[in-house]
């Protein structure tokens, strides 16, 4: 059984780690200023909105924050704006951008444990953002997608200030 004080050592330790954690880890950014594959964990930034010709943005590692700073991913109508490839990968954060005219805006269809909050996936053929078991959805605005917005069939930490208006 625990000991009182280390069960608030740990709280403490946890209530830290989420406080300044981003911070730390923001000062370290990698910067992205094109379409690119991700391979090692961390916290990347993107500096300039970008346009791509299928996938943009491949994530092949765990661990990874994408923080796209207010920018936009525009598509051609082909393939994913930020995709885990059909690989099976787990604490993603994708936050704060835009993402529009791709097949899928976001598909973490094969992640887990993932985040995506404050994205706005409008104009996307398929399904704004496509996740797997256990991910969570915060904040998000998906819009005029052809899918219906969001695929959330398999969702089970779903928060509900989501805004999905279908294709019509």
């Amino acid at each position: 059984m625990m000991s009182a004080s280390r069960s608030l050592f740990l709280a403490l330790g946890t209530l830290a780690a989420l406080s300044f954690g981003p911070l730390l880890l923001e000062a370290s950014a990698k910067e992205i200023k094109k379409c690119t594959t991700i391979t090692t964990p961390g916290f990347y930034v993107l500096k300039e909105s970008l346009t791509a010709s299928g996938d943009c943005i491949k994530i092949t590692a765990d661990y990874v924050t994408f923080d796209l700073d207010g920018q936009t991913l525009t598509g051609n109508g082909t393939g994913a704006g930020i995709t885990d490839d059909g690989v099976t990968r787990q604490g993603i954060v994708i936050r704060n951008g835009t993402i529009t005219n791709f097949s899928d805006g976001i598909n973490l269809g094969s992640s887990t444990r993932s985040l995506i909050e404050r994205i706005q996936a409008i104009s996307n053929g398929n399904d704004g953002i496509r996740v797997g078991n256990t991910n969570t959805l915060r904040h998000n605005i998906a819009n005029g997608n052809g899918g219906g917005g969001r695929d959330r069939s398999q969702l089970q930490h779903y928060h509900h200030r989501q805004y999905c208006q279908q294709q019509r």
